[in-house]
């Protein structure tokens, strides 16, 4: 019998884009289990970081229907020091994974590669999928905030759950105190 194997996925997901959900999807089908860390999950709401680590979470779950008992979605707090932050990326993984699980990066980040013990798997970017390339969740936040009418330019980029949950938020009021700052939605 072949030992079983978690992948883990580390990202911001700001938002969760159809990439990000390939590249899950992926991990779901090669592996036996997934951990998605989300990134930035300390950092306070802001242009560049617009949605909460929750709601970044449910964007996550919500894309994989059906794949709950093998997907879990935790938060990573961003740390300045490098060495601490893969230390936590480890410790987080091993945490979620179920005992015994090989761990296996299911990512791009040449940093994250530094991770001893650990065995990359890049994957190619960009990601294409019915024969066009996906935006980047940079692109997808400015036409999102600063483009009236979004839905039609970025349909194909995020998921439909994904999309729900853009528009739940255009309706609250967080969109008109974020539109207010100065920073950069990039």
């Amino acid at each position: 019998m072949s030992k079983k194997v978690t992948a883990v996925i580390v990202g911001k997901f700001q938002p969760y884009t159809s990439a990000h959900q390939h590249i899950t999807d992926s991990a779901l089908d090669e592996h036996d289990y997934v951990v998605v860390l989300v990134a930035g999950s300390n950092v306070p709401r802001s242009r560049r970081n617009p949605w909460s680590w929750t709601e970044r979470a449910d964007m996550v779950i919500s894309a994989h229907p059906g794949d709950e008992h093998r997907l879990q979605v935790m938060p990573l707090h961003d740390n300045e020091d490098e060495k601490a932050w893969l230390r936590s990326i480890k410790g987080l993984a091993e945490a979620a994974s179920p005992p015994g699980n090989e761990l296996v990066l299911f990512n791009s980040r040449p940093t994250l590669e530094k991770i001893d013990g650990w065995k990359p798997e890049p994957h190619e970017w960009p990601i294409k999928i019915g024969g066009h390339g996906l935006m980047h969740s940079a692109d997808i936040r400015k036409l999102y905030f600063e483009v009236g009418s979004f839905e039609a330019k970025v349909e194909n980029d995020v998921p439909l759950s994904t999309l729900a949950r853009m528009q739940q938020f255009i309706d609250g009021r967080l969109l008109d105190s974020l539109r207010a700052q100065g920073d950069s939605w990039v």
